[in-house]
């Protein structure tokens, strides 16, 4: 494992020097949220969220959230570890706040406790999911949400799909909104376009959608290979928006979604020059539980190459990028787990236990931001959990679109 850049002793230091601790510990850097701006925390625990200017909005406290018989579980991974003659400095002297800010959700901040601040044990990056997080939470303990079957919010500001050949589903907004030059921005969902298509118009915002499904169990990797059937896909989107916009329509930025087994397809496209998407341009690229490796640590690297890059350029804030992983064991492959913990420390990075309820009934157990680099873990092992992970979905899609206003 490579030397960590970045360490939960560092963000204790940086919430310290928030609290006035700063030169006690040598400490004067405050957080900062994704988009650069400072992210203060208060003595009682309230977290100040970054606003769209740059400067911050109080948020008093931090609020509590429901949680079924599954958060029990999720508080005993999260309870104060043994005691050590070893405890850090920062520990002993310095109160630790009560909740941290989601640099995605401001008005969500996680739930940390004294074990957020301390370091991670040895071994961490390839660690299998911690057999006390694999549970199933029922129907009713989701508040009698079936997460494989979320509630649909109605079509709202979106007309009904339509067919693209040769297995496309597109999600076109009531009102087209293009660049000058008839620029569209669009987001390509690989496996699951009836969910995706569910959270997309749940956000509220104007998103157009190209959904690709090959069915259940099909591998996604080989049909876009060469380049040739995510182009025809594309071209067939592009003349569906020309015949609605009546005007010449091209592609601008692409955010490609994966759920599931749909990373592969997003892995081989990453690898590809622009020319192979009609010159449109990967702007982000969202992984929910669909983050899987070899157990090789070499085929690992060279397979999921193009996704390091492309989260090394989202640490820039060149790009977006965010990953989300459930708790769900797997024995011949590497778990979203530990392969987005293994993209983790490629990066430097160290993931922070936290808690919250999330929609769908996710209870999360861990996350890590840095500049628009997003991870998120979870809790759950079954198929309720992984279906769960379009509730992350929303989330993500609105920093998209924030990020393609701005």
């Amino acid at each position: 494992m490579r030397p960590r850049r970045a360490s939960l002793r560092r963000i204790a230091l940086r919430v310290s020097a928030v609290l006035g601790l700063g030169s006690a510990l040598g400490c004067d850097d405050a957080p900062r949220s994704a988009n650069g701006a400072t992210v203060s925390v208060s003595a009682a625990g309230g977290a100040s969220a970054p606003t769209a200017s740059g400067g911050t909005s109080e948020r008093a406290g931090a609020p509590g959230a429901a949680h079924g018989e599954g958060a029990g579980q999720v508080d005993a991974a999260l309870a104060a570890p043994p005691g050590s003659a070893s405890a850090s400095a920062a520990r002993t002297t310095a109160p630790h706040p009560t909740s941290l800010p989601d640099p995605l959700s401001p008005g969500r901040p996680f739930q940390v406790t004294q074990r957020s601040f301390e370091p991670l044990p040895s071994g961490w990056r390839d660690a299998p999911p911690a057999k006390e997080l694999q549970y199933m939470r029922s129907v009713e303990e989701r508040g009698g949400v079936l997460p494989c079957e979320a509630s649909d919010p109605g079509f709202g500001l979106h007309d009904p799909f339509v067919h693209v050949r040769p297995m496309g589903q597109l999600l076109l907004p009531r009102r087209l909104t293009l660049g000058p030059e008839g620029e569209l921005d669009l987001v390509v969902h690989f496996h699951g376009q009836r969910p995706a298509g569910k959270e997309v118009r749940r956000t509220g915002e104007e998103l157009a959608l190209l959904g690709v499904s090959l069915g259940i169990g099909a591998a996604y990797g080989p049909p876009f290979r060469d380049g040739r059937l995510f182009a025809e896909l594309l071209e067939g989107a592009l003349k569906v928006a020309t015949r609605k916009a009546a005007r010449p329509v091209k592609l601008r930025r692409l955010a490609l979604v994966g759920w599931s087994r749909g990373f592969e397809a997003i892995g081989e496209i990453l690898a590809q020059p622009d020319s192979m998407r009609l010159g449109a341009e990967i702007d982000a690229v969202i992984l929910i539980d669909s983050f899987h490796g070899s157990r090789d640590l070499t085929a690992r690297a060279a397979r999921l190459e193009p996704f390091v890059a492309f989260a090394r350029r989202a640490v820039r804030g060149e790009r977006f990028m965010f990953v989300s992983y459930s708790s769900i064991p797997t024995s011949s492959y590497a778990s979203t787990t530990e392969t987005t913990r293994w993209l983790i420390d490629a990066l430097g990075g160290e993931p922070v236990r936290a808690r919250r309820l999330d929609p769908l009934g996710l209870e999360l157990i861990e996350f890590w931001s840095q500049g628009a680099l997003h991870t998120r873990g979870y809790a759950g092992n079954g198929k309720l959990d992984h279906c769960a992970h379009f509730g992350a979905l929303p989330m993500a899609l609105s920093a998209v679109a924030a990020r393609w206003k701005g």
